[in-house]
């Protein structure tokens, strides 16, 4: 086990004062500042002054939570997690997930020799981490059930760095579509700097109740996560029910050409809110023609026709508001019970 890793698990346990490390480890002290010196650098553990002696912790970081997450798993299954972040063993795991599973296509595709990708498989199979399908040729599969690979799987996640899936310009700030994991580095300042390379300082607070969260990075940004499973029409869906997504944001969404309405339409009517869809878009469609292409309309009509869709109460804002007449023909046209300020949605459509 190298010294970094003996030290970085040992912190894991509890806060350490350096004396205290000092006494415990076997290693020489110039060798143990290098050690947490290393680990402070990359993240892992932050020092604090404890009265008179310097303590040692875990960061509160994601990175430094995730890796200590998987150092603890690792450790209660008796396994060496600086081992399970071998290169070489990595490589194998992630060719593993990739799909691979025999012994040569696994050194073909990773460019190791034979003889490592075998000592890769097998201690991931001493550990649990594989299940060997055939000894002739070796043949293995993760147990992506198990607790130590999900660990590594966000471990390996967090350190890849994933752009937002939309971007879209809102007056004054912007929303930005995001991995969960982005989502989470970024409320934890990981990866945040201004122009100038200087990290920032950035507050952060609860949007209403839809789970957003509002960040100064510079110029203030809404970010909402959206799994990779997941398509930027879902996000449309969830924001189109809610007052800012159904009078602002949506609004912009459909003038950012980033949406595929044929997917769009498939998201509404296996959520069941198709004719919500039709009714909020015919809306836009009165308050500015040309919004929605001819083509798209009709096939929304098409399926609602020959679909059954129940009454939705669409009430995206205050229902105290006026509802004009011809807003309430559109809404008996898709059998939609709809509420809408379109004073507001008018403000943003004249801003496009």
């Amino acid at each position: 086990m190298f010294v970094r890793d003996q030290v970085f698990n040992v912190i894991c346990l509890r806060p350490w004062t350096i004396d205290e490390l000092k006494a415990g480890l076997d290693v020489p002290a110039n060798t143990l500042y290098k050690a947490l010196d290393s680990l402070e650098r990359d993240g892992l553990v932050e020092k604090r002054r404890a009265g008179k002696h310097i303590e040692v912790r875990v960061a509160p970081f994601p990175k430094a939570q995730k890796y200590r997450d998987l150092c603890m798993k690792a450790l209660r299954r008796d396994m060496d997690p600086g081992w399970l972040l071998n290169r070489n063993h990595l490589t194998v795991w992630t060719g593993l997930r990739s799909g691979l599973s025999v012994i040569g296509e696994l050194a073909e595709r990773t460019h190791l020799s034979y003889h490592t990708v075998r000592s890769a498989l097998l201690f991931l199979g001493r550990n649990g981490l594989v299940e060997f399908r055939s000894r002739r040729p070796l043949r293995a599969v993760l147990r992506m059930n198990d607790e130590v690979n999900l660990a590594l799987l966000e471990v390996i996640e967090l350190e890849v760095k994933q752009e937002p899936r939309a971007i879209i310009e809102m007056p004054g700030l912007r929303a930005a579509f995001m991995s969960p994991i982005e989502v989470e580095k970024a409320l934890h300042y990981e990866g945040v700097s201004s122009a100038e390379g200087a990290p920032m300082q950035i507050e952060t607070k609860a949007v209403g109740t839809t789970g957003t969260v509002y960040l100064g990075l510079g110029r203030p940004t809404v970010l909402y996560p959206l799994s990779d499973d997941k398509p930027l029409e879902d996000a449309f869906i969830d924001r189109m029910m809610t007052a800012d997504g159904a009078e602002d944001l949506c609004i912009r969404m459909l003038a950012s050409d980033g949406l595929d309405y044929g997917r769009l339409i498939d998201v509404a009517e296996g959520r069941g809110v198709l004719n919500v869809l039709g009714c909020y878009l015919d809306v836009l469609e009165r308050l500015r023609p040309g919004t929605v292409p001819v083509h798209v309309m009709d096939g929304i009509m098409d399926r609602f026709k020959n679909g059954r869709f129940k009454l939705i109460h669409f009430h995206a804002s205050d229902i105290g508001l006026p509802v004009p007449d011809w807003l309430s023909r559109l809404g008996h046209k898709w059998n939609v019970d709809i509420h809408l300020d379109i004073g507001a949605m008018e403000h943003t459509v004249r801003s496009l």
